[in-house]
């Protein structure tokens, strides 16, 4: 556990499609990973959830966002770490309007997270 807490610099690549839109996006930001007990962790950043580690692998608790634009649900894929590196796949889909309260059209957000251990 003590291996995974820490801070990590985070390349993120993204494969969009919005309505009849693609893109794929490329950012980077930062992941930090707090324990909170035993087994679980939070982690706050370009990921905002908790977790829980099982037998070496880190799984990690869906998220749902809801506001005047639409909704988004991101589901994780058990995260994987060593040597300092995590890596993390996720799922979002959902619908989103340009405007508040505007015509939604569908989301979805296949990512791929690879961070190295800098704390």
């Amino acid at each position: 556990m003590e291996d995974l807490v820490g801070t990590y610099s985070v390349t993120v690549e993204e494969n969009v499609v919005w309505g009849g839109y693609s893109e794929t996006i490329h950012d980077k930001g930062i992941i930090t990973i707090i324990r909170l007990d035993k087994n679980r962790v939070q982690l706050n950043g370009l990921i905002s959830t908790q977790g829980e580690l099982i037998d070496g692998k880190l799984y990690l608790n869906y998220k749902t966002d809801i506001d005047t634009y639409g909704y988004l649900t991101t589901n994780y894929n058990s995260a994987i770490f060593g040597a300092g590196i995590l890596t993390i796949w996720s799922k979002t889909s959902g619908q989103l309007s340009t405007t508040p309260n505007g015509t939604r059209y569908p989301y979805s957000n296949l990512c791929y997270f690879e961070g190295h251990k800098v704390e």
